[in-house]
């Protein structure tokens, strides 16, 4: 659904796409670390096109950003008052 909704923000730039860009990014964190490369996937996309590099300062990209922080959030708080247990379990898989 990352992958989908990314493709439609920059096809069709509508703000409900980039919303539920930010919204399945901030699930997809929360269900499975790995999907931070999702993420540096994207933003290397971003990067390295001409074509929608532009998008990196636009207003829609950040908001889903910040969606996506803002749903992963919570976790990163408990992870934060319980000593990063979570990403401690999980650090042999990176």
């Amino acid at each position: 659904l990352v992958l989908l909704f990314f493709i439609k923000s920059l096809k069709e730039g509508k703000l409900i796409h980039w919303v539920f860009l930010g919204f399945f990014l901030g699930l997809a964190l929360l269900s499975k670390y790995a999907a931070i490369f999702a993420f540096f996937s994207l933003l290397l996309f971003l990067i390295s096109s001409q074509e929608y590099r532009y998008l990196l300062t636009d207003k829609r990209f950040f908001l889903s950003v910040i969606i996506a922080f803002f749903i992963l959030f919570p976790n990163l708080l408990w992870n934060y008052q319980h000593s990063f247990v979570s990403f401690v379990a999980v650090k042999d898989n990176a």
